[in-house]
Formats: C-alpha cells, structure tokens, sequence
C-alpha cells in the first residue's frame, strides 16, 4: 500500500463521526468498500458512538465479523447498560443476536475464544434485557424468534418478563384454557432450557380490556404458576409485582395455591411478593401469605409490600382524601393493605428482609423480627406507621424498636425510608439507631448517609456490625417541602430532656465518642421476649 492510500486512510480516520456518516451514506469511495479500513474506524471509537454506528447503518452489522472480539464486548457492555426505548427495541435486538451468531462461530472456529467466551457471558446478561425490552407483543413468531438467539447462549440464566399476560396469553392460544386448570401446561423448551429466575410484572397489559376479557386474571394465574412447576430446573429467584392479591389466592382457597407451588417456594432463595392493594381484600389473604411463608424453607432474601402506597400521605391519612383510623394496628385488621399475621414464619436461612407499607406496634414488628433471629443481616423498612403502645404512651417510637434490635438480631445493614412514629400522623419522625461499634482497629468506618431528602437515609455497616452512631431527630413537612430540627424532647417528650447519650449532629457522627462508651438502657422497660 502506497503512502498516500495511508494518508488517505489516516485523514478518513480523523473524521468526526458526523461527517463519515455522509461519507458511508452518500459517497462512493474506497473507504466504503473497505472492510479493514471500516473495522479500524470502528475500533478507536468510544463505545456509545461504535453503538450508533451500528444501530445507525444497518449494512456495517455485517462487518461485526471482522470486528476484534473485544470490540464485540464493549458494544454487548454497553447496551446492557442502556435503558431501552420502545425505538430502540427492534434494532438492538437485531444487534445482539448478530452479535451473538458472530461470537458463536468464532468459538466454533477456535478464534478468539477467551474474549469471545467473554462476550458470551455478558450477552447472556443482554439477552435477559432484550426480553424485558421484547416482551411486550403477543405474536408468538416474537417468541419463537427469541428462542433460536437464545441457542447461541448457553449460559442464560435471567429473564425478566414485563408484559408476561401477552406472553402467556399467547402461550393460551396454543390450546383449550382446561389445560390449564390440570396443570399441564409447560413453558416453551427455550424458558425450560435456560430458566434460573423469573421476574413476572404485567402491569401494563392488566390495564388491557382486551385481555381482561380474554384471559379472566383466575385463568392467568393458574396458566402463569402451572409454567412455573413445569420447570426442569430449579427456580431460585421469583418477584410478582403489580398483581391483585386475589390472583395470589387463587378463589380464596390458600391452601390449594399453597399445595400448587409447594415445590416451587421450596426452592426459592429470594421471593418478592408486591401486589397491588384490593379494597375488597379476603381474611384468607393473610393466611395465604403465612402459608407461602412457611413452605418457602429455604428462602435468604424475602421482600414484602403489603399495601398500595404510591402516595404515602394519602395512604397515612394526611389528607383529607382517606381517613385512616390511626389507632388501629394493620395486624390486626384489614384497615390498609393486606393483613400481615402476627406470628409469621420462614426458613432459618434468612438473611435479607425488606417490609414495605405497613401499619403495626413496636411489639408486633418484634414478634415479626424475631423469627429471623441472629442470622438478618439486612433490614430494610420503608413507609411504615408504627403505633403507640399503651403501657409506653407517648414515648413509643423506632428508639425503643432500635434497642431491641440492638440485643435481638445481628444487623450490618439497615435502610429506612417513611418512617412514623407516635402515631403522629402529620410529619416525618425520625429516631435513632444504635448498634455496638466493631472493636477490631482495623475495620473500614462505618457510616450514615443521608440522601434525597431528610426523612430517607441508609445505615450501611458492611460485613461487621454498625458503629454507634445516631440521625439527627427532626420533623419533615410534606406540604411545605421543609424539614425542621427537633430536640429529643421535642420529638419524644420532656423524658428525654437532657438525653445526648443517644442523639448528635448527624454531620459530626464520626468516631468522636468514647471507644468504651456504652448504651445504657433498662432491661425491663426495653427488653421484649414476644
């Protein structure tokens, strides 16, 4: 090659990625009908504009070939990270099948193998969110065409289904709806092959009249769990979001929902169960739930929303819209939500809980916490009212709740959000959280941080357990959008006048305590075994 072809190639190389576009577009040259030339270009670009070009030009996917391996990585890297646009869904699933094909036959040639092995693993990654993305269409040819690009992925183990009432729907129209109700049913091979989680979120073809009518939720429900059973593989991983309760209880009768998914729950190593909230809620829902609970042995991740809170302050009663009777504990009544049984159960291996929406006393939330004993690790508790108790009167809030806690469970790891104390129902309260400190010199400082706004923060202890440390107390004023400081006894009452042992500016919490300092407390005020 002559120097002013290299020269010529060198400029052509220069060019912004708009004015090669016109080049590639319009212009007839050699740089056109170059493959090598092409695939340098495409190489030095950064990744978002290698993703353009591609999507863009549809002629230079079939360049991808000659593109290096880990070309191929940084382009599958960066589509995994994109949030996908209904525009986008078509093209980019185009592309990562492409990319995928072209990975495959360079494994089966023996090219490359190691990178290609490794843009195998993140395509596997992609594919799970082209699902999510392609989901939404109810055209089986959709689904058969995702399973051909899944034959090039062996090592898929995540789909999310968005949309999943079209895709089961479609799977409906394959034969008489009384196949479903014996449980016959069986996922199409390409799900039974790869499946390890499932991620079941209709909420946008429930507002489908359509469907509705054609596919009544009772028959939903049976086809979508009778799915679930026919897997060969264990199924780790279940979240069902957005779904009414009575399609969880299958006509009210708990028991058989409980036999039916039996082998499933036992299983599962997470479950997130966050329906919608039905006015008409049966007493059979919160059996139903205990029940679920209690198969699910070897659960280590467990996510409960019990409630419909996208607007907590209509949900809390701080509004004139709904009233909510304050003094009433959702334990025991179907007030908000659904109820959640006083005495739940589940495996011994939990680790990870997280409760969302819910109304109870301090003494019902240690009954609840107490099944998970020294094993939690994490708690996360967000949009909770927590109730007066009558024997501490006004002084029930999370700082009693936080010292039990403190002797009763092994945390590392606490996320609050929503909190309400003292029944008070026209602000944000927030207490204190106090955990030993870890003694070992060694360890990483622990910390608080505050985000978005006063009333939301994170206590994160890593793998050892919390530093003492303390929220500055404080009441948040939904309508005013302010947030205003409260002294202990502002907040809780002229008992706690005086008390610093527990409370410190939360921009000045770092290590700047006693080492031996301790949290005194009163076994027989604060210690509750039920």
């Amino acid at each position: 090659m002559d120097a002013a072809t290299l020269t010529g190639e060198r400029e052509l190389l220069s060019l912004p990625l708009e004015v090669l576009s016109m080049t590639w577009l319009y212009l007839d040259n050699k740089f056109l009908k170059s493959t090598r030339l092409t695939c340098m270009y495409l190489e030095q670009l950064s990744t978002p504009l290698l993703f353009e070009c591609f999507t863009i030009f549809p002629h230079l996917r079939s360049l991808q070939r000659f593109v290096a391996a880990a070309t191929c990585v940084r382009i599958a890297k960066h589509i995994h990270k994109l949030e996908y646009d209904a525009r986008w869904v078509r093209t980019t699933k185009d592309l990562v099948r492409d990319v995928a094909r072209n990975l495959k036959e360079r494994i089966d040639a023996g090219s490359d193998i190691p990178k290609a092995r490794e843009a195998m693993r993140t395509a596997s990654i992609i594919h799970s969110q082209m699902i999510e993305a392609g989901s939404s269409t109810d055209d089986l040819a959709q689904v058969g065409y995702l399973s051909k690009a899944f034959a090039c992925l062996p090592n898929l183990k995540v789909i999310h289904l968005l949309d999943a009432r079209k895709v089961f729907g479609s799977v409906l129209r394959a034969g008489p709806l009384s196949m479903y109700y014996h449980g016959v049913v069986e996922l199409p091979p390409f799900y039974a092959q790869f499946l390890r989680e499932v991620d079941l979120d209709p909420r946008r073809t429930l507002d489908n009249e359509q469907y509705q009518q054609d596919f009544p939720p009772s028959t939903y429900a049976r086809a979508m769990f009778a799915a679930l059973i026919s897997l060969p593989n264990p199924l780790q991983q279940l979240r069902v979001t957005e779904l009414d309760w009575d399609l969880l209880l299958l006509d009210g009768n708990y028991q058989k929902f409980s036999i039916f998914l039996s082998d499933v729950l036992a299983r599962l190593k997470l479950l997130e169960l966050k329906p919608q909230y039905s006015q008409d809620l049966s007493g059979l829902a919160s059996e139903n739930l205990s029940v679920i609970l209690q198969a699910a042995v070897n659960l280590e991740r467990l996510s409960l929303c019990l409630g419909d809170c996208s607007d907590p302050a209509e949900l809390y009663g701080l509004n004139s819209r709904k009233t909510v009777d304050k003094s009433v504990s959702m334990f025991d009544t179907s007030t908000i939500g659904i109820k959640l049984p006083a005495r739940l159960t589940w495996g011994s291996r939990l680790s990870h809980l997280e409760l969302e929406e819910l109304k109870c006393r301090s003494k019902e939330m240690k009954s609840v916490l107490k099944h998970c004993g020294k094993t939690l690790r994490s708690l996360t508790i967000d949009s909770i009212v927590l109730l007066p108790e009558e024997q501490l009167g006004k002084r029930a809030c999370f700082v009693d709740l936080f010292r039990w806690m403190q002797k009763h469970l092994g945390l590392t790891e606490i996320s609050l959000q929503g909190l309400f104390s003292n029944g008070g129902m026209q602000g944000w309260q927030v207490g204190l959280c106090y955990i030993p400190r870890h003694r070992q010199a060694d360890c990483q400082p622990n910390h608080v941080s505050l985000h978005d706004r006063v009333h939301e923060f994170i206590l994160r202890g890593g793998s050892c357990p919390l530093d003492h440390v303390a929220i500055a107390a404080g009441h948040y004023d939904l309508h005013k959008e302010s947030y205003t400081a409260k002294t202990p006894a502002e907040l809780m009452g002229p008992e706690y006048a005086g008390d610093d042992s527990w409370t410190m500016d939360y921009h000045d919490f770092r290590h700047d305590h006693d080492e031996d300092s301790t949290f005194e407390t009163t076994e027989d005020e604060f210690d509750d075994d039920d």
